[in-house]
């Protein structure tokens, strides 16, 4: 089981006996607002010291990180992304990690070396994003603390529409 905690750290226990599964938990700048996604062997978090942090699961030890322009209060979600023959659910369909932050500035970003952001710039909601975000197809959809959806493309970070849930 993978959390963080209002101490700026983030905690590995055993689903089972809840012993401490790392050495040390891994220490960020703030605290660690957001639940974590896994995928093989590297577990993703967002911190509201404005990084995204890639952690080895099984040590907890510090893979990469990648520094955003604002705190992350929304889990950060995996998607594919079509590869070189554009189109989604084949073969080459490339792994992004999506990352959204508290002044609505939405990332995509290789999980490989999170250094590397997969979008020619990051896309802007304009409107602080604290909800989880979901994907569906080629989108992300991120909804925001001003009730607006936006649907922003995973091939490129393009917003698609945005729509306004408080009518």
């Amino acid at each position: 089981v993978y959390f963080g905690s209002f101490d700026r750290k983030f905690y590995a226990v055993d689903k089972t006996t809840g012993e401490d599964a790392w050495a040390e938990p891994f220490a960020g700048g703030n605290w660690f607002w957001t639940t974590a996604v896994a995928d093989g062997g590297t577990i993703y978090v967002g911190c509201l010291d404005h990084k995204v942090y890639a952690l080895d699961a099984a040590s907890g030890t510090l893979k990469c990180s990648f520094t955003t322009d604002s705190s992350i209060m929304a889990p950060p979600v995996l998607a594919d992304r079509p590869g070189d023959d554009d189109v989604l659910g084949t073969a080459d369909d490339e792994p992004i990690l999506i990352v959204a932050t508290s002044n609505g500035s939405v990332y995509g970003l290789d999980p490989v070396d999170l250094s590397n952001d997969q979008w020619a710039s990051h896309t802007s909601v304009n409107q602080p994003i604290q909800s989880p975000m979901g994907v569906y197809g080629e989108f992300v959809y991120v909804y925001g603390t001003m009730s607006k959806l936006a649907a922003v493309r995973v091939n490129n970070g393009t917003a698609a529409w945005t729509t306004n849930t408080a009518e």
